[in-house]
């Protein structure tokens, strides 16, 4: 292997153009544009790489897992109750498919941690930049009443939450990086720009305003105390800083109090009762196999005085519309992937353990389908799946070479 992990021109191209799709999730407004994304360029730059792809099918059993899952999400679209949602079928199976088989030639190189995700923290936190400086330069906006969206995809009025998961996912690897510092001869200065990185990027979450995303920053924070111990200081540090500059903005602002009591006071923001409602409409055989993938999870606006798109759990979805055969799929996944990370985490890489650890918490209360690219919130796949996949490739990986 060449230097930086790359086996060839090939290999690099495909390791390009997936850092970009993946950079979508941050800049791509449209689900549409992001999908054709994936269908028209991360795939032929897939194929070109046929040898790698034909060796993970052949020997990864959690992508066989994975294929199980996405067949039998497909197959209840068959008994799926009205309305019927008519999006994905067999091509959402077969483009995520095609992504978790690129995320697993991604993991058998070193490019995924060397290049890959580093280059998604810095785009999380120059979008959080942007966002920050765009959103609130708008006279009727302010840093205490308005929560931050992305200006590149939630321009309109969409949505804190999700733009707090992006900037925690960006954090967490900025902070990772910056507790493993960088070259022996520029370490220093690796770690004071990775510092900035995770600055910028805890500004964007802190100012969305979103519990889930500080969840899931702060589970993956404490994985990464547990590992990197004392290399965590700075990063501490730095987190503790940013959060009080902030708390300092909006005491400035005279909104302090309120915006932390507003957090505070949302409780479960109703969702024990609108769990209650999608488990009261399963009956019979629902439980087993579900509602049907294709059925619609949407709650109308006159049942809690607001309109609902999805069921705000990727668990509850999961187990509404496949039941318990497709919830048990996602679980062993999700846990084969946690037992991968855990073991990679035990030799020192503790970043996949740290995201898939904070994404598993905190989309318990937010978000719907995991393995589908026709999810409401789009991001689920990328929190949960593709640090899942990476865990499971470059555990496999460990196991090969100490074989060897």
């Amino acid at each position: 292997m060449g230097r930086g992990g790359f086996r060839g021109d090939r290999e690099l191209l495909f390791v390009a153009v997936l850092t970009v799709w993946l950079g979508g999730f941050w800049c791509c407004s449209g689900a549409w544009w992001h999908r054709w994304c994936l269908a028209w360029l991360v795939l032929p730059a897939l194929l070109l790489n046929f040898r790698q792809v034909r060796a993970v099918v052949r020997e990864e059993r959690w992508l066989w897992l994975a294929a199980g899952l996405l067949v039998w999400q497909v197959l209840s679209r068959s008994w799926s109750a009205e309305p019927v949602v008519p999006m994905g079928w067999w091509l959402d199976a077969m483009l995520v498919f095609g992504l978790l088989c690129g995320v697993f030639v991604l993991a058998r190189g070193t490019a995924g941690p060397a290049w890959v995700f580093p280059s998604l923290a810095v785009l999380a936190a120059l979008v959080a930049l942007l966002s920050l400086t765009v959103f609130y330069s708008h006279p009727e906006r302010n840093l205490a009443d308005d929560r931050l969206r992305n200006v590149l995809i939630y321009e309109h009025g969409l949505n804190a939450v999700l733009t707090g998961l992006l900037c925690a996912f960006g954090g967490l690897i900025a902070a990772w990086m910056a507790a493993r510092g960088g070259p022996e001869d520029d370490a220093k200065v690796w770690r004071f720009g990775w510092l900035v990185v995770l600055m910028l990027a805890l500004l964007g979450l802190l100012a969305s305003q979103s519990r889930g995303p500080m969840l899931m920053f702060g589970v993956g924070f404490v994985v990464l105390a547990a590992v990197e111990r004392h290399r965590i200081v700075p990063v501490a540090v730095v987190s503790a800083l940013t959060a009080v500059a902030y708390s300092g903005l909006l005491s400035w602002a005279s909104a302090g109090k309120e915006a932390a009591m507003d957090l505070i006071q949302r409780g479960s923001t109703g969702r024990l009762d609108m769990w209650a409602w999608f488990f009261e409409r399963m009956s019979g055989w629902d439980g087993v196999f579900g509602k049907g993938m294709a059925t619609s999870p949407i709650v109308p606006e006159a049942e809690f005085g607001w309109l609902i798109r999805h069921p705000h759990s990727v668990y509850v979805t999961q187990f509404y519309l496949t039941g318990f055969v497709g919830t048990a799929l996602l679980l062993v996944l999700l846990g084969w992937g946690g037992q991968a990370a855990l073991k990679l985490a035990q030799a020192g890489e503790s970043l996949w353990l740290a995201l898939l650890g904070g994404a598993a918490v905190a989309l318990a209360f937010d978000g719907a389908h995991v393995f589908s690219l026709f999810s409401v919130g789009r991001l689920e796949i990328l929190l949960l799946a593709v640090p899942a996949a990476m865990a499971v490739g470059r555990s496999a990986m460990g196991d090969q070479r100490g074989r060897r």
